[in-house]
């Protein structure tokens, strides 16, 4: 199974509060705005280590194995463009920080040493005063970029003369989008395709299926099996 994590934006004690205006959406986006804060200063942190009797939670990112390598992928926008900075920090079971990774791409490969114990990632402010943030992911970097997107479609078999198309839409839990490795059809007549909608794509998923639609040569063909969460479609809007 390839997971691809995804971490929101829900806890406060670790976000840079004085001055802040924070606002939040029920499908976990984050608006923070800031004009005062200084060049620098961090404006949120996560950490795959927690003190669970001071904070009565369990750490928001993922273990990850040493040596191998990530990719992470920011999904938020930012006023003015270019101005945040983000920093992924490891550390040895000692907690001392053993090396650092600082970028300001919205995606970035790392490697996880293979002395670290656990990590955080970091936003710091770079002359930013406001983020609408949506989620960051973190997964294998062995696994498709588009494999990241909010829309995924997968294809589990590539018929010479297919007459028809089905797409099998999966809804990812909150938490993870979990890719099996496994499936696979012989099916002759019909390209069957997996469609994997994330988390927060539920609240508006409609404006996803027709961005796909109009992109499908054969979309007069189109069949749709819906599993899982999708048959609760009405219940979502």
């Amino acid at each position: 199974m390839k997971i691809i994590n995804q971490i929101y934006w829900d806890r406060v004690n670790e976000t840079y509060m004085y001055g802040t205006k924070l606002s939040k959406k029920s499908d976990e986006t984050v608006i923070f705005q800031n004009d005062l804060m200084a060049s620098g200063d961090k404006i949120m942190r996560w950490s795959s280590s927690l003190n669970y009797q001071a904070y009565k939670e369990v750490p928001r990112l993922p273990i990850l194995l040493s040596g191998k390598k990530y990719r992470i992928k920011i999904n938020m926008k930012v006023n003015p463009e270019n101005t945040a900075i983000f920093c992924l920090r490891f550390f040895d079971i000692q907690t001392d920080e053993i090396s650092k990774v600082v970028f300001s791409s919205m995606e970035k490969e790392f490697i996880y040493p293979s002395q670290a114990v656990s990590y955080t990632f970091e936003i710091l402010n770079g002359g930013c005063s406001e983020l609408d943030f949506a989620k960051v992911q973190l997964g294998r970097a062995d696994l498709p970029v588009k494999a990241f997107d909010e829309f995924f479609v997968m294809p589990l078999n590539q018929p010479k003369e297919a007459k028809q198309v089905a797409l099998i839409l999966v809804a990812d839990n909150k938490r993870a989008r979990e890719i099996p490795e496994d499936l696979k059809t012989t099916t002759e007549d019909t390209q069957i395709l997996m469609g994997y909608i994330s988390w927060q794509g539920l609240f508006n998923p409609i404006s996803k299926l027709e961005s796909w639609l109009k992109n499908m040569k054969k979309r007069q063909y189109l069949s749709l099996a819906v599993t899982r969460k999708l048959i609760e479609f009405g219940k979502i809007h």
